[in-house]
């Protein structure tokens, strides 16, 4: 093999090895066109909104994500224009008409004399329903009329473990505000006995 062949051998491999990249990556790769066409789309882009890659590639943004319709598509074309790189949330629909979550990195890129978002896409859905929960719980907590008091797990020694949280309550019924008690023990409650 001539040296030549070695680095033409080399570069195919290379070539192989990241279009396999693309190809297996948990993250949905998209290259999307000035005027919101889709026109290339890893398999886990189309996964993530239901669409075989044909589908995909016959779509605009505004066909999955009402948030990008033909009013603010420009806008957001020109702010990724100007900063190169722009990381948002946003909330597409999929083909079956379920909400899709998602944390995009989109890229400003030059190829081939052609202007393109190269974007990034991560499902997020599960983690926002888990905020949400997260959420609603501590709203519930917080409001409780009964002293909700949490320390840290460790073992009972020395001073005790430190308080992690404590309700509304709490300093309704004790007169401490949560910065004077959060990461003190409860011991702070004791009196001099």
């Amino acid at each position: 093999m001539t040296h030549v062949e070695n680095i033409n051998a080399q570069i195919e491999h290379a070539l192989r090895m990241a279009r396999a990249s693309v190809e297996h990556s948990s993250d949905g790769i998209a290259w999307i066109t000035r005027d919101a066409r889709i026109v290339e789309a890893n398999p886990a882009y189309c996964r993530f909104f239901g669409f075989s890659r044909e589908e995909m590639l016959q779509l605009r943004i505004p066909d999955i994500d009402p948030n990008f319709n033909a009013e603010v598509w420009p806008r957001h074309w020109a702010q990724l224009r100007e900063h190169k790189t722009l990381t948002f949330e946003t909330e597409s629909v999929s083909k079956s008409g379920e909400i899709v979550v998602v944390e995009v990195v989109a890229n400003w890129v030059v190829f081939e004399d052609q202007e393109f978002n190269c974007a990034f896409l991560r499902d997020i859905t599960q983690r926002r329903h888990a905020e949400q929960q997260l959420h609603l719980l501590e709203t519930c907590v917080s409001r409780l009329n009964d002293v909700v008091l949490i320390t840290e797990a460790d073992a009972i020694e020395g001073a005790g473990p430190r308080i992690v949280f404590v309700n509304d309550a709490f300093e309704r019924m004790t007169g401490y505000t949560r910065e004077q008690v959060i990461g003190r023990t409860p011991r702070i409650l004791q009196g001099p006995k």
